[in-house]
């Protein structure tokens, strides 16, 4: 993944770490309204039919994450913003690269 999005292995690994419980967090808040779960069923179509976890080693070191691009945005919606810049501001990653490794890891997730 480091490879992938131009970081360092720390600095992935400090975005993980806190990114990845506000991922789950988002998960569990959408899930106790409708258009949430909808949202959450959706995504989970999408992955079922291009499971990262099949292959994780391809999906890893594939350039595209469009899939998870747009499923960060269904999950986060106008959070999505502050949550990059706040990780950026800890991890000293653009807020990009931060955008870059969660959209990476959700779909990894919800595999």
């Amino acid at each position: 993944m480091s490879n992938n999005v131009g970081a360092d292995d720390k600095s992935v690994k400090s975005t993980l770490e806190m990114g990845l419980p506000l991922l789950l967090g988002a998960m569990n808040n959408n899930a106790s309204k409708p258009e949430g779960i909808k949202a959450i069923t959706n995504s989970l179509a999408q992955v079922s039919n291009n499971n990262p976890m099949d292959n994780m080693s391809s999906y890893l070191g594939a350039s595209e994450t469009s899939q998870g691009s747009n499923m960060l945005s269904s999950m986060l919606g106008s959070n999505l913003q502050p949550i990059q810049q706040s990780i950026s501001k800890s991890t000293g990653l653009p807020s990009p690269v931060v955008g870059k490794i969660l959209s990476i890891a959700l779909p990894l997730v919800m595999g």
